[in-house]
């Protein structure tokens, strides 16, 4: 069972991880000194409670589009690279940590203004070049940037904050993926 701290750092978004001395947090920045306060005050028993812990969580969706952010941030465009790069920070909560520290690290680009519509404040699938529609359904798709989408799939028309948007047309239609 996950202390009350933990939970409440997981639930806000952090990811906490330790190598039996320290303690390790991303996003830092977002630390309160109170919170800091906090956690050092309970640093012993956080890093117990990590320690005892088996399986890291799943990784939540932002994290896998940090991750994604950041490899594409490095070029790497093998799919099956990238599927490795996953699985490593899904299951190795060090390996997640390093690499959404990388992501943290990467400038985050400046919105663009297309005909008064502000890129970033809130973006639609269809309009993203990520997006591969399913054969079965005129609205439903997928992202090859491995944007994780509920279980029917990602709704073409929907707008939404996505950190791997990429503008451009819609690409041609994908074979399903269930």
């Amino acid at each position: 069972m996950m202390g009350a701290l933990l939970q409440e750092l997981t639930e806000q978004g952090f990811t906490i991880t330790t190598d039996g001395t320290m303690l390790e947090i991303y996003p830092a920045s977002c630390l309160t000194d109170p919170m800091v306060q906090l956690i050092k005050s309970q640093k012993t028993d956080l890093i117990r409670e990590l320690q005892s812990a088996n399986d890291p969580p799943p990784l939540s969706d932002r994290e896998r589009a940090e991750v994604n952010r950041w490899m594409t941030h490095l070029g790497e465009t093998s799919p099956d690279i990238r599927a490795e790069f996953m699985q490593a920070a899904e299951r190795d909560a060090k390996c997640r940590a390093d690499y959404l520290r990388w992501a943290s690290e990467i400038p985050k680009p400046e919105p663009q203004t297309v005909n008064a519509y502000v890129w970033g404040s809130g973006e639609r699938c269809i309009d993203c070049r990520h997006f591969r529609r399913y054969d079965h359904h005129p609205h439903l798709g997928s992202c090859s940037e491995g944007v994780r989408a509920p279980p029917a799939g990602h709704w073409d028309r929907r707008v939404h904050s996505c950190e791997t948007f990429q503008h451009g047309s819609m690409p041609h239609h994908t074979q399903d993926e269930h």
